[in-house]
Formats: C-alpha cells, sequence, structure tokens
C-alpha cells in the first residue's frame, strides 16, 4: 500500500510556502532581471545570461531549504507541479530503500540527477539516483529543469533534471540540530549537522568538511484511528482484506467443500469463506508504515585552489551510510499447494470427516495417523511470527578531481576537465520469510513429534489451528533468513569548453555566436556484489562427516546436480537466483536451494566464503 503522510501542521504550512516560492522563482526567471554575467545554466552545456534560459527552470534558494528544515532532499520538490510521488519515506510496500524523484511521472529513471552539474552514482540498477546521499546542509540552491533536458544529457533525463547545487565557499563553524515530531507527539526527526570551512592562500582556494547524522521513527497506519483498517474505494467499508488470514482458508478441495472454506469457530465444520473483509480476511494494515524511518550518517569534503589565472583544480567527496527499514504484514503461506496424510494430528476429527466424504478416503483409513495423502492450497497467515522486516543498509563512496578555467589567450572561453568514480552499495535483509519446501516437509507428519522425513530437525507444523497455535519452534524451523546484494559502480571522464565566436553574430542578435564542445566517456556496472572466492582448508571427507552429509545431498545446478560439499570445499558460502540467496550452514544443508554453475559467479553466485 502507497500512502503519503505530512508529518505536521507546521510541515504543512512550510510545504505551502515552498510551493509558493517555487512559483514565485519561476515566475521571476521569466520578467527581466539584473545581468549578472554569462554562467553555465543547468539545462545546457553554453554560457548564458543567468536569467535567459531556454527551458524552464525552478531555483529553490537556501533561504528556502533553511525554512523547511527537510531531512532529504526530495522533500524541497514535492511542492513542485511537475514533481510526481515517487519512492521516499512515505512509500512503505514497494520502496526499495531509497529516495528518488520523479519528474512528470515518467518514471524516477527518466530524471537525471545531478550534484554541482555532475552525474551521481545510481543506487539502483535501473540507474535511479537516492537523494539520501545529498547534503542538505550544504546546498546553495536547487535547480529543476523540467523540459529539453535530453538533448544535452541524454534519454536519462527525458523528463527532466534536479541539479543539486552545494557553496562554493565557506569558512568558519556552524553547528545545526534540528528535533521536530507529528502533531500528536510522534514521528521524532532529530538532524545533526557541523560544517567547517577555511580560506586558503589569501583567498586562492577553499576546503569544507561536513559532518551529518539523522535519525527518523516511523510512524504505523495502526497508529492512526482512521488507517487501522483497509478501507474498499467502492463503498468505503472495512475491505480489500487479504485472503491469507488466520485460521487459514483452505481452497482446491472437491464438493460439497470447494472453493474457498475456513473451519467455523463455533461448529468446528469447513463452510464457505469470506476473504475480502471481516470475517475471515486478514487486515494488513496495522504493521504498515505512513513513514518510514531513516538512519543516516554523511561525510562530504570540497576542496578548490585556483593555481593561477588559467586554471582552478578542484575536488568533492560523499561517503554515505544509511539504513531504511520496511514494515509488512506478517508472512504465510499465500494459497500453496501442499499434500499432507488425511491422519496429520492437527486436523479436527470434524474436519477430517468431511475431508474423507468429499476425497473419497474410505472410514478405515480416515483415522487420525492415517497416511492415506490428499492436496489442497493453504493460505495460513504466520501471525505469531510478528511482521515482515525489510533491512536496506545503504554505502555509497563518490569522489571528484578535475581542473576549470579559462582557456588561455582566448577571451569568453572557458573549460572543465574532471574524473569521477563512484560506488553504491545495497544489502537488503529480510526478517520472518518462511521455506516453502520446509513447510511441505513439515506439513507431510502424523504425529505432534515427527514428520514422515525427519531429516533437517524437521517440526509438524499445524495449518489448522487459530492464532497462536503454530508454535516458536515449528516457526524456527521454517524459518529462512534471506538477503539480496546490489552493486552500483559509475566511473566519469569528461572534458568540455565552451565560449563565443565573435567573428560570427547574427544582426538580429544582442550576443556572438555561442557553442559548446565536450567529450564524456561513462561506464556503468550494475549487478550482485560477492566476496573473494577462498577454497576450505579442510577436505571434503572431513567436511561430509562433520556436517553428517551424505553423498546424495545434492543442490539442483540447472539439469544437473552438484554435491554440496564439494560445492563447499570449492569456497561457495552460498548461492541463489537473481537478487537473493539463502544462507546455508554445514549443519543444515539446503538442498533444493538453486543456483547457477560454480564457476560463473557473476551470474548468480551472489557471496562467496
Amino acid at each position: 500500500m502507497k500512502m503519503r503522510f505530512r508529518l505536521s501542521q507546521i510541515a504543512s504550512v512550510t510545504g505551502l510556502l515552498m510551493a509558493l516560492s517555487f512559483q514565485h522563482a519561476a515566475f521571476g526567471q521569466q520578467s527581466g532581471a539584473t545581468d549578472m554575467g554569462r554562467v553555465e545554466v543547468t539545462g545546457s552545456r553554453l554560457k548564458t545570461i543567468v536569467n535567459e534560459a531556454s527551458s524552464p527552470i525552478s531555483v529553490v534558494s537556501k533561504a528556502e531549504i533553511d525554512v523547511t528544515q527537510p531531512v532529504s532532499v526530495e522533500e524541497l520538490i514535492r511542492g513542485l507541479p511537475a514533481s510526481y510521488p515517487a519512492i521516499g519515506p512515505g512509500i512503505n510496500n514497494g520502496s526499495n530503500g531509497t529516495a528518488s524523484i520523479d519528474l512528470r511521472g515518467l518514471g524516477s529513471n527518466r530524471t537525471l540527477v545531478l550534484v554541482n552539474g555532475k552525474r551521481f552514482v545510481p543506487a539502483t540498477l535501473g540507474g535511479v539516483v537516492d537523494t539520501n546521499n545529498v547534503p542538505v546542509s550544504l546546498l546553495d540552491r536547487v535547480d529543476v529543469v523540467t523540459g529539453g533536458a535530453s538533448a544535452v544529457y541524454g534519454a536519462d533525463a527525458v523528463a527532466g533534471v534536479v541539479n543539486f547545487v552545494t557553496k562554493r565557499s565557506f569558512s568558519g563553524i556552524e553547528a545545526t540540530s534540528t528535533y521536530s515530531q507529528s502533531a500528536i507527539g510522534d514521528a521524532m526527526r532529530r538532524k545533526n549537522d557541523v560544517t567547517m570551512g577555511a580560506n586558503l592562500a589569501d583567498d586562492r582556494g577553499n576546503v569544507v568538511l561536513h559532518i551529518g547524522a539523522t535519525r527518523t521513527d516511523p510512524i504505523r497506519l495502526a497508529d492512526r484511528s482512521y488507517a487501522v483498517t483497509a478501507l474498499t474505494s467502492t463503498t468505503g467499508r472495512p475491505g480489500g482484506f487479504s485472503g491469507t488470514s488466520v485460521p487459514s482458508i483452505i481452497s482446491g478441495m472437491p464438493a460439497p467443500i470447494n472453493g474457498s472454506q475456513v473451519i467455523d469457530a463455533t461448529t468446528g465444520l469447513l463452510r464457505t469463506a469470506v476473504s475480502s473483509g471481516p470475517p475471515d480476511g486478514y487486515n494488513t494494515n496495522p504493521p504498515n508504515y505512513f513513514e518510514t524511518p531513516l538512519d543516516r550518517t554523511q561525510l562530504t569534503g570540497m576542496g578548490r585552489f585556483k593555481i593561477n589565472d588559467y586554471a582552478e583544480a578542484y575536488a568533492e567527496l560523499y561517503s554515505i551510510r544509511s539504513n531504511v527499514t520496511l514494515n509488512l504484514a506478517p508472512s504465510g503461506t499465500f494459497g500453496v499447494g501442499l499434500t499432507m496424510p488425511i491422519g496429520n494430528p492437527y486436523i479436527p476429527d470434524a474436519v477430517r470427516q468431511q475431508l474423507c466424504s468429499a476425497y473419497a478416503i474410505s472410514a478405515a483409513n480416515c483415522v487420525a495417523g492415517g497416511t492415506t495423502p490428499f492436496t489442497a492450497a493453504y493460505a495460513r497467515r504466520f501471525v505469531e511470527a510478528g511482521p515482515r522486516i525489510y533491512s536496506y543498509d545503504n554505502t555509497v563512496m563518490q569522489y571528484t578531481g578535475g581542473v576549470r578555467g579559462e582557456v588561455p589567450f582566448v577571451s569568453n572561453w572557458n573549460y572543465d576537465a574532471y574524473y569521477s568514480f563512484g560506488r553504491s552499495e545495497q544489502i537488503q535483509t529480510t526478517g520472518n520469510g518462511f521455506s516453502f519446501s520446509k513447510l511441505q516437509q513439515a506439513a507431510n507428519a502424523v504425529s505432534t513429534t515427527n514428520c514422515l522425513v525427519n531429516t533437517g530437525g524437521c517440526v509438524p507444523i499445524n495449518l489448522f489451528g487459530p492464532a497462536g497455535s503454530i508454535t516458536p519452534a515449528m516457526l524456527a524451523y521454517l524459518s529462512v533468513p534471506t538477503y539480496g546484494t546490489t552493486l552500483v559502480e559509475q566511473t566519469v571522464l569528461a572534458g568540455s569548453a565552451n565560449g563565443e565566436i565573435e567573428a560570427i553574430k547574427s544582426p538580429m542578435a544582442k550576443s556572438p555566436l555561442n557553442v559548446a564542445f565536450g567529450y564524456e566517456n561513462r561506464k556503468v556496472y550494475g549487478g550482485n556484489s560477492f566476496a573473494q572466492k577462498k577454497p576450505h582448508p579442510v577436505g571434503i571427507e572431513t567436511l561430509r562427516a562433520e556436517a553428517g552429509v551424505g553423498a546424495e545431498d545434492t543442490w539442483m545446478v540447472g539439469d544437473s546436480s552438484v554435491d554440496i560439499l564439494t560445492a563447499r570445499a570449492a569456497g561457495v558460502w552460498a548461492c541463489g537466483v537473481t537478487y537473493g540467496f539463502q544462507p546455508e550452514t554445514l549443519g543444515d544443508p539446503v538442498p533444493d536451494l538453486v543456483c547457477g554453475q560454480m564457476d560463473e559467479f557473476a551470474d548468480h553466485i551472489l557471496r562467496l566464503r
């Protein structure tokens, strides 16, 4: 569910002031302002008058930033007419742990994000920049271009460009601490920043160091009376509930118990379930977040030094660590088809008789402990485990070094050449996730203490009881923590020059022909990160003896199989598919884990020993 929550009444007022300020800034640029000289305007490589641009530009000033006191810079863009709701702190189900900007609703990957006119390393494989990485306290202004930028920057600027411009010079020490909360006293925000700077060599240079720490508390839908229950969009009444509930909603059975069925708490018999709302559906709202929490630490360093009249060296360094956590409704079986014996000890006797009648199982076999199998689909919510927790740990580093200045012996010509490297890594950890293969093994039981296939410490599961009937031991057996890693690296080598050709001038123009030349070599690598492969120092037979694993235990690899211990001795700690892997311990192998060829690490193997 995607919902937005404005933090407080004060925030609502400042948001309105921001919107008015954006409109005023855009209007001011259209009306003739004082000529402030020729500068490079966002959206063009040409040096031009600051109040003249071929595309509409909205500017958020430092004063407006100080008034709003945003936690992340994407909050500054929300008031723009061209801004479209994107992933941020107001998105829980569907978030990827970042805060992004979407202009015109064309997608965040079509909105280019720049810092000081240069590309910042993306945080996702789709090329989207996490604006949580931009240091708010160092911003001097924000330029927003909403049209015509793709001709200059490429297809990722079709929707527009957002350029975060930091202070060019800072001298002294500035410490700021901001605390805020919602109107009812929750959703605490804490933001602390220290900025230090000094001028060098008679103001020929300047260095700045910024350290910032931000922490925000979450708000659950359960914390607001108007959001605690899911409502339908047709009647406005409670509805739109999940069909994975507690007790289980069972389907896929023959008549007369076909359709969705649930065990009635009064009669103890199966009856038709009402899964879209009360009384049988599951209300997923309460644990979900209105406002997701953020824990972030930033370190930013900037410096410049004027070597001579024609060259100024500059450098920038960004290092950020952040964590974003999401809460979703508890996990469950989600209608998975399971085969179990009719004598499963957790099937109530009255329900067992209904099942035997529908599946034509004889009375002799329709007893507790009977091994005659039947198959049905179960939608049981594991409320005993608590909500699913998605934790995103983000680590970002980017540095830039370059030289800029005036072209020697040529008037009105400037150049800029730089090298930039950025690396973004995200580790997603999911808590309270469960294995479907272990669920099938646990359902295949005729006693409460042992499964029919009792390997791996199998604990029989109760899918027929009310809330609280699944024990911690059952959950511990089913539990499989999952991980996903995303790595993006960006390297940019670029140079540009621009200026006027005074010999070429139209009689109708105020200025000579203005031209720009540039070169950019940009390489972006995106994929799953993994550690270096290291062979295991212990032999295979020793490993097999310690783990109690036989030669028949394998992982499936495509259409063939690989001995678990052979893979382990080769250095494989865990493997998986696409964006996730399942950790595997020596004493508890995961034979059903699908992975790529052991020597093709870049394709599927996500983490090695």
